[in-house]
């Protein structure tokens, strides 16, 4: 029983490595004039690939012209000439802090890529 709980462990662990090391990340962060994306991080939360990072607010996000604290997030793969995108979504962004968003719905999607992730305005509803 302890063999079979370290062998999954072991899988765990290289799951977790697999994600980190198919590509790097490029942050294009179109909020920069009021805010910064700090130390990018890709892992697994449960089986969806997810980066984490630490928002710091220089501004308000209205004072970048959003019309909300919302902020919008877009996740691309990028392979030899191809832009392939992966998933998208709405982000708070009225608080500094640790903030983790989905990459991607599948961790074979990552694949020998390297990620893109934009930040913008979210448009509204």
């Amino acid at each position: 029983m302890a063999v079979l709980k370290f062998s999954l462990f072991v899988v765990f662990l290289l799951s977790l490595t697999a994600v980190a090391s198919d590509g790097a990340v490029d942050i294009n962060n179109q909020l920069s004039q009021c805010s910064e994306i700090k130390g990018p991080k890709l892992m697994l939360k449960g089986s969806v690939p997810v980066m984490s990072f630490n928002l710091v607010l220089k501004d308000t996000i209205a004072d970048c012209g959003c019309k909300s604290a919302l902020g919008a997030f877009s996740v691309y793969a990028q392979r030899d000439s191809y832009k392939s995108f992966l998933i998208g979504g709405k982000i708070a962004l009225e608080k500094d802090g640790k903030k983790i968003i989905p990459v991607a719905a599948d961790k074979n999607l990552l694949k020998s890529a390297r990620l893109s992730v934009s930040f913008s305005c979210a448009k509204p509803d």
